[in-house]
This record gives structure tokens, sequence and C-alpha cells, in this order.
């Protein structure tokens, strides 16, 4: 187990405690499903098409376009790759690419903070707020940083933490449609 985890742990912690410890613990890689696939793609299409769009849909005249931004911080035991970071010379804003039109879960809004705390160390700007460009579309939904997403990060690297530490399989609280999607099932036993 290494000593700075992927901002991706946060959301898949969030969604089942289980999924960081087959992965980090246990070193179990699974076949990505068709679906990542397919989201990777989009990813792709997605960077190739926000160079050409306006900042209008961030309310910004101007920024630094940076695509595929690779960001870690030795103090929050944190890496990750934010799909895209606008800098202006006030803010430091990461964007994420999102293909569904779904409004983004507490999983993935805080894996959109990590990314704006990471960015705002390495780049010595303040982070006040993230974006998600979702859908074919690209709508753009803003989403402020507080004093909360930032305890709620901390809190959560901690207990992601401390479950990766503990040598037991921890409870799942995943609902029935949430392990029908998950690549790790076969691994849980108990579960059905």
């Amino acid at each position: 187990m290494s000593s700075s985890l992927p901002c991706s742990l946060l959301r898949q912690f969030l969604f089942c405690p289980r999924i960081p410890y087959f992965h980090e613990v246990l070193g179990i890689r699974p076949a990505q499903p068709l679906w990542v696939r397919q989201g990777i793609d989009w990813h792709h299409r997605q960077e190739i098409l926000s160079r050409n769009r306006t900042l209008a849909r961030f309310d910004l005249l101007q920024a630094r376009r940076l695509s595929q931004v690779q960001l870690a911080s030795e103090a929050h035991g944190l890496h990750g790759i934010a799909d895209l970071v606008l800098l202006t010379p006030e803010e430091v804003i990461p964007v994420e690419f999102k293909q569904g039109p779904a409004p983004l879960n507490k999983g993935g809004q805080l894996q959109l903070t990590a990314y704006g705390v990471l960015a705002e160390e390495k780049f010595k700007l303040p982070f006040r707020r993230s974006f998600v460009l979702s859908g074919e579309k690209a709508k753009a939904t803003c989403f402020p940083d507080s004093p909360e997403h930032r305890a709620q990060l901390a809190q959560t690297v901690a207990e992601l933490n401390r479950t990766l530490e503990t040598p037991l399989l921890p409870d799942s609280s995943a609902s029935v449609p949430q392990c029908g999607q998950c690549e790790f099932l076969a691994h849980c036993n108990d579960r059905f």
C-alpha cells in the first residue's frame, strides 16, 4: 500500500469501502467493464473539444487551459489527474468531464474538492470553485468550495486510511443496484 492514494479512491470509498480495500490491500485488478473504456474514449473526445470552446460557460474571459494535469500532495497523501485545470491570475479552477447528465454524487464532489486542494497547492493560487462539464453539450455546473467540503475531504481521507490499515474486509453499505454494477462483486461472498 502506497503512502499516496489516488483521488478516485475517495469516490469509490463512498460508493463501497470494499473497492479500495480490494484494490489497495489485496491488489485485485479486475478487467475493466466496457463502460469504463467508453468513458475513457468520451473523456478524450471532450478534451479535444474543450480546446476550441469559449470560457463563457465558466464566467471567464481569459484563462490558461491545462489538460490532464497531474496533481499530488504529500501533506494530503493524495494524487490524481484532473481532466482540465483553468488558471487565472486570481484562482485555480479544476474541471472534470462527466459523460452522463446526472448530477454529481457525494463521492464525485469529494474527488473534485481533492483536485481543487491539490491544484491550489501545486499552482499556489486559491481554489474557490470547480466545474463539471456533463453530457454531450458539456453543460457546466459550478461547485463552490467551502470549509465543510474541505473538512469532509480530510475526514474521508482519514477514514479511508484507517480502512486500508485494518487487515479485515470492511462492511459494505452498497445497495443491490450498486453491487450489480461493481466489477468486484465476485469477491464479495456475503453480498447475495
